[in-house]
């Protein structure tokens, strides 16, 4: 089951990585300046990878491990609250 969360969550941070490249290069198409060459090419280097779903899928990461390091204080503060 692990693996189908992992599996799900990587599709997801993919799709967002897409949805980031097409949104910074919307300005293009508004007669807006266009992307450097060196960052249009780290959003989208080609061969199908997605750099940015991985950035994504990193710092959601980050944040559930914070999550659970925030929620591991809570519940040692309300259970040395209910020892006294």
């Amino acid at each position: 089951q692990t693996m189908e969360y992992g599996g799900s969550a990587a599709a997801v941070a993919r799709s967002w990585g897409e949805k980031f490249v097409n949104w910074a290069r919307s300005g293009q198409d508004e007669g807006g300046d266009s992307l450097p060459a060196g960052v249009d090419k780290f959003l989208d280097p080609g061969y199908g990878l997605n750099p940015m779903g991985g950035i994504i899928a990193s710092l959601c990461t980050a944040m559930l491990l914070v999550g659970v390091q925030e929620s591991k204080l809570a519940v040692n503060i309300i259970s040395m609250t209910k020892l006294l």
